[in-house]
């Protein structure tokens, strides 16, 4: 059993189904990248991609029977355009675009079925991020949430 069907299974068990799945782990190791060591860099896809995976191959089928689903994966600003303000993070900037790639082909995948993916890229600064004291131009979760919740609504298409 891959770790993402348990999940899946404790949820169906508590609530009968799985009508949304929000792909949101997520860890940021910062170094340049002469400094990334091979571990550091399995990890952070370890986390980001393959937990992606496991959980959404998890409730894939399930979704396809039922004719419904949303999917909704956090990717990341870093992910499409680099690293921000020296930011070191090439590793976390190659797991993000790897997450809206994944996004993109499930997207046309399962709309044929109802299932309906997406990927969020915010330009956010996260705990995962962690710059501190950092202002500019950044989005707060109060404005994220809503986004998601809309994505994840029924009458989104």
């Amino acid at each position: 059993m891959i770790k993402g069907e348990k999940i899946i299974q404790t949820a169906v068990k508590s609530f009968g189904k799985v009508d949304i799945l929000i792909n949101n782990a997520g860890v940021s190791r910062p170094a340049p990248f002469q400094d990334i060591t091979p571990e550091d860099w399995q990890s952070i896809f370890r986390v980001h991609v393959d937990g992606a995976f496991k959980c959404t191959r998890a409730v894939w089928n399930l979704m396809r029977e039922q004719g419904y689903g949303r999917i909704i994966n956090m990717s990341s600003s870093i992910g499409l355009y680099g690293g921000i303000d020296g930011h070191h993070s090439a590793s976390f900037a190659a797991a993000k675009i790897a997450i809206h790639g994944f996004s993109q082909s499930l997207a046309i995948e399962g709309v044929k079925r109802n299932i309906f993916t997406n990927s969020v890229a915010p330009i956010a600064n996260t705990r995962a991020l962690g710059l501190s004291g950092a202002q500019g131009d950044f989005i707060g979760a109060e404005k994220i949430v809503p986004l998601i919740g809309y994505l994840c609504h029924e009458t989104c298409k």
